[in-house]
């Protein structure tokens, strides 16, 4: 068995680690790695280039990515011109009755309306 210096995994990892230091302006997988763990609010991660427990840290990094991503989904619905139904009612889950809709072009229809993806005057003619 390898040791995990070994693995091929692990080599190219400190390759492109290596060479994001050398070149700080390079951008390559470590450098988007980097930024994404300390806009998480995990640079020491980075820095120690160890998590502890990797089962509770991979948990706790996916929770973050999507609790930012629904705040920054929240941003942008709030800050368009469009949609104005949806900002009213929006929710990032899938909606009930969706599922009760069984007709698949009313359920269409019903989700074209509701994110003003539809073809009334109304969208069209913006």
């Amino acid at each position: 068995m390898q040791s995990d210096d070994h693995k091929y995994i692990k080599i190219v990892y400190n390759i492109l680690r290596n060479d994001m230091l050398d070149r700080p302006t390079c951008t390559n997988w470590c450098s988007l790695l980097q930024s994404l763990l300390q806009s998480l609010g995990f640079l020491e991660a980075w820095e120690y280039q160890t998590v502890g427990n990797s089962k509770l840290f991979l948990k706790l990094v996916k929770q973050k990515i999507s609790v930012q991503f629904i705040q920054n989904w929240k941003m942008r619905i709030d800050n368009s011109s469009r949609a104005y139904l949806y900002k009213h009612i929006k929710n990032f889950m899938c909606q009930p009755y969706l599922d009760a809709v069984n007709i698949s072009k009313f359920r269409i229809s019903l989700s074209q309306l509701r994110m003003s993806s539809h073809r009334l005057c109304i969208e069209t003619g913006r």
